[in-house]
């Protein structure tokens, strides 16, 4: 059955990557929806921002019920902070990030990605170059 959800929600979206990303949607037609602690709410470019936080089911839910795709890109941590910090990492991101989870799994979005930067995958170096 195909779906009426035509919008990409970016979860964490008014970052680097996410503001990249939403431009890069909005470009080629598609639908994205911005949600994000500290945006003004409306629409510029083609692009709707939603301010709210990813653990608000009030605010979560219309938006899965209207978006196909969910885009994670919310942090509040660099990878230095969430090694050293990991209480703070977990109360800010791990826990919201669960909750969502929790939300999703009343309206699972047809498509999750989770993206991360490198700094995340690759930890701190041991020297640099």
């Amino acid at each position: 059955m195909p779906s009426n959800r035509h919008g990409v929600l970016l979860v964490g979206g008014n970052g680097f990557l996410g503001s990249a990303l939403a431009r890069t949607l909005a470009s080629q037609g598609a639908e994205p929806h911005v949600l994000a602690r500290t945006v003004q709410p409306g629409r510029i470019d083609g692009i709707t921002y939603h301010r709210g936080r990813q653990d608000a089911p009030e605010v979560v839910v219309p938006l899965l019920e209207s978006c196909h795709t969910l885009v994670h890109l919310a942090s509040t941590t660099t990878p230095g902070l969430s090694a050293t910090r990991s209480s703070v990492d977990t109360l800010e991101n791990i826990l919201p990030a669960a909750h969502l989870l929790e939300i999703m799994e009343a309206h699972p979005p047809e498509r999750l990605m989770f993206l991360s930067s490198g700094g995340a995958i690759y930890g701190n170096p041991e020297r640099l170059p």
